[in-house]
């Protein structure tokens, strides 16, 4: 179901307000956190970052349109995100600590992605690329200060 909503979507044949995804990164180590964009239809975006330095969580929000949802679904629809397996590797002790996780939503289903940065074996180059051209989008070259 969620392989032909989002095609509907791309296809401008579904209500694009069904549309949703969600970007986490974790970080294990002496400082581990936490980073999460989301992305509603409207193009709104909401980056969250926690670190258990600070252990202050920050907010940031933003919008990038309809325009910047559309690139989403393209990026996602490009490298072929629905056939990707829900666990793309696997990790063991600290190394579980860092996982990238993709999920997107149709409002009715979800569809999760994740890969263990450590793990074994690597994770797959269209999976990192495609994460990097999510977060290069939800960004929009630079409208917020990159977390440090």
């Amino acid at each position: 179901m969620l392989t032909l909503i989002l095609l509907l979507v791309l296809a401008g044949g579904a209500s694009p307000a069904e549309f949703g995804l969600s970007v986490l990164v974790t970080e294990g180590g002496e400082n581990p956190g936490e980073e999460r964009f989301e992305l509603s239809a409207n193009g709104d975006v909401i980056h969250h970052t926690w670190r258990l330095e600070s252990q202050q969580p920050a907010e940031q929000r933003w919008s990038i349109g309809a325009s910047g949802v559309e690139k989403v679904q393209k990026a996602l629809a490009g490298c072929g995100f629905l056939e990707l397996p829900e666990a793309l590797n696997q990790a063991q002790g600290a190394d579980a600590a860092y996982t990238v996780r993709l999920e997107v939503s149709d409002g009715e289903h979800k569809r999760a992605v994740l890969a263990y940065s450590l793990g074994s074996p690597p994770t797959p180059e269209r999976f990192l690329k495609l994460v990097e051209r999510i977060r290069a989008i939800l960004t929009a070259g630079g409208r917020y200060p990159t977390p440090q």
